[in-house]
């Protein structure tokens, strides 16, 4: 199960608790956003993950309330888990299990939830007083294979003179590609190497090493996006506690 299932099915469950009808739409940057929504009729709007900035920008231009999930635009009401609280007890775990070359790997920073995430691994590094080279901050280039994609940035973390002792990887889905990177190229983990995510879908504790890993409540995700449209509180970006969860792979 992926990170956004726990999330629309909590949201499922808030809507038929009040008798919402609920539709779901998927949409990309070529398609007609007005028209496919007009045909679902909606009183109101749930964009769940990253929007692309053109499609956004038609969505607000309809006279419907929206809650974004899992992404925040200034000016509009977003549900988020703690990106940046949590990245910064990710890496505060990494230094103080003595990791001293602690990489980064992102995928694309348009993401709210990255450049978050990246923000507090920044600033945890920065209270420690560690200085890392910017070449310890990798992103994976736009591939359409994101395995491939995650792999290229890998190459380049490893070649570096001196190799990261651990890596921060942008959600657990990136963590596990990094654990069988490693695997292939002789890296024990955490013995030669952290590593460590972001997200903890189902499968992250019943991997080889099981992953250290932030913990987000999916569902209180859902519910709260629910109630934001029923009951809106005036909270521009509301901001859910996350929690670090340590396994083997650290």
């Amino acid at each position: 199960m992926n990170f956004y299932s726990p999330v629309l099915l909590a949201v499922e469950d808030a809507c038929r608790e009040r008798n919402i009808a609920l539709s779901f739409l998927a949409m990309g940057p070529t398609d007609n956003v007005t028209q496919q929504v007009i045909q679902h009729s909606p009183d109101a709007l749930l964009c769940v993950g990253f929007i692309e900035p053109e499609i956004m920008a038609e969505l607000r231009k309809m006279p419907l309330p929206i809650v974004l999930i899992d992404h925040a635009i200034p000016g509009m009401c977003s549900i988020n888990p703690d990106n940046y609280q949590g990245s910064m007890m990710l890496t505060h775990h990494l230094i103080k299990q003595g990791r001293r070359r602690i990489a980064f790997l992102a995928g694309s920073l348009a993401h709210y939830s990255i450049r978050q995430r990246e923000r507090g691994y920044r600033q945890a590094l920065f209270d420690a007083g560690m200085l890392i080279s910017p070449q310890y901050e990798v992103t994976a280039p736009a591939l359409t294979e994101l395995t491939l994609s995650l792999e290229y940035a890998l190459d380049e973390l490893m070649s570096l003179p001196e190799p990261p002792d651990a890596v921060f990887c942008y959600n657990d889905a990136a963590a596990m590609v990094t654990l069988n990177y490693c695997q292939k190229n002789g890296l024990n983990v955490p013995e030669d190497i952290a590593v460590v995510g972001f997200d903890d879908i189902e499968l992250s504790s019943h991997i080889t090493p099981a992953l250290t890993t932030l913990s987000i409540d999916k569902e209180a995700l859902g519910k709260r996006a629910v109630e934001q449209l029923v009951a809106p509180c005036g909270v521009e970006n509301i901001l859910l506690p996350v929690q670090l969860v340590l396994r083997a792979s650290s």
